[in-house]
C-alpha cells in the first residue's frame, strides 16, 4: 500500500476537513459554483486539470471533476502525471493500491500488467508525486456514489517516444484525466520572457498551447513549448494524452477554467496558471 506523503502540504488530512475543503472548491468565487448533481450516463473521454495544492488551483480542477462526478461512471481512470522529482525512466506506474484520506484507491493490476507484458511501460515500487496525488481525494470524493468499484491507473510520463503505442492500447471504458500546470512565469522559475502586460502574454502563450491540445496535435504542441522554452510541466503527459484522445475519437474540447495563482495569492511576480479542459 502507498501511503500519502503530500497531504497536510496540498490538501488537509483528516476525512470531514478535506471533504469541506473540495466542497468549498466547487462553491467558491473560482469554482464551478455548485457541488456536483447526480451521475448520468453521458460519456466524459477526460479532463486536463492542474495540481497545485488545493487552495491554489482546487477552484480550477472543480470544474473538471463535476463534469466526472455526473459523467458515465469509467471502468478506470487513467491518470498521466509528471515526474517532477526526476525518480521514473521513461513511462513508469505501480502495482500497489494508494491509501488515501478517503480510503483506498484501487490500482487496475490487469491493465497494468498488460502494459508491463508489452514493454511499454516500467513498474516502480512506491512513488512520492504531487501531480499524482493530489488528483486521488478529487477523484475520490467525485466517485464516492461508486467509491468501491473506483480504479484507477497512474502513468508518470517522463518520455515520449512510444506514446502512440501506448495510447493504442485502450479503449472506451477509461477516462483519461491529465495533470498539468501550465505556464510557471517569475524569476523564481527561471521564466521571464515577457517585461509588459505579462498576464495578458502568458495568458495568450497558454491560449496558443491549448489550441494544439484542441486540435489534438501532440508533434505541434511539443514543438510549441519547445520552442518557446514554455515551462508547462506536464507537456510530456499532455502529449500522451493527446494521442490517446485521439485513439478514443475525441471530437469535442472545451476550456472551463483558466485564472492564475495570482489571482490566489496577489503576486504578479511570481504565478502559475491553471486550466482546466474537457474532452468529449
Amino acid at each position: 500500500m502507498i501511503k500519502p506523503f503530500f497531504a497536510g502540504r496540498f490538501y488537509e488530512t483528516e476525512f470531514e476537513s478535506l471533504k469541506k475543503q473540495i466542497e468549498s472548491c466547487y462553491e467558491g468565487t473560482l469554482g464551478p459554483g455548485s457541488l456536483p448533481m447526480k451521475r448520468g450516463e453521458q460519456v466524459l473521454k477526460g479532463i486536463l486539470v492542474p495540481h497545485a495544492g488545493y487552495v491554489f488551483s482546487g477552484s480550477c480542477a472543480a470544474w473538471a471533476y463535476k463534469l466526472i462526478a455526473e459523467a458515465k461512471f469509467a471502468k478506470t481512470y487513467v491518470i498521466l502525471c509528471v515526474d517532477h522529482y526526476k525518480r521514473c525512466k521513461g513511462v513508469s506506474t505501480v502495482m500497489d493500491d494508494f491509501e488515501t484520506v478517503f480510503g483506498v484507491a484501487q490500482v487496475d493490476k490487469v491493465m497494468v500488467q498488460k502494459l508491463v507484458d508489452k514493454g511499454l511501460v516500467n513498474v516502480v515500487d512506491d512513488v512520492k508525486e504531487h501531480s499524482l496525488e493530489v488528483q486521488l481525494p478529487f477523484l475520490q470524493h467525485a466517485c464516492m456514489d461508486n467509491l468501491q468499484n473506483l480504479k484507477i491507473l497512474p502513468l508518470i510520463v517522463n518520455d515520449v517516444s512510444r506514446i502512440k503505442d501506448i495510447a493504442k492500447e485502450f479503449g472506451d471504458d477509461v477516462c483519461v484525466i491529465i495533470s498539468s500546470d501550465l505556464t510557471h512565469f517569475g524569476e523564481d522559475f527561471n521564466y521571464v520572457p515577457f517585461r509588459y502586460n505579462i498576464k495578458k502574454s502568458v495568458a495568450e502563450q497558454d491560449k496558443n498551447a491549448m489550441r494544439f491540445i484542441s486540435d489534438l496535435d501532440s508533434d505541434g504542441f511539443l514543438r510549441f513549448v519547445e520552442r518557446g522554452k514554455i515551462t508547462i510541466c506536464g507537456k510530456k503527459a499532455i502529449a500522451l494524452g493527446i494521442e490517446m484522445f485521439r485513439v478514443l475519437d475525441v471530437v469535442d474540447v472545451e476550456l472551463l477554467s483558466y485564472y492564475t495563482s495570482s489571482e490566489v495569492m496577489h503576486n504578479d511576480s511570481n504565478f502559475v496558471s491553471y486550466a482546466a479542459l474537457r474532452f468529449k
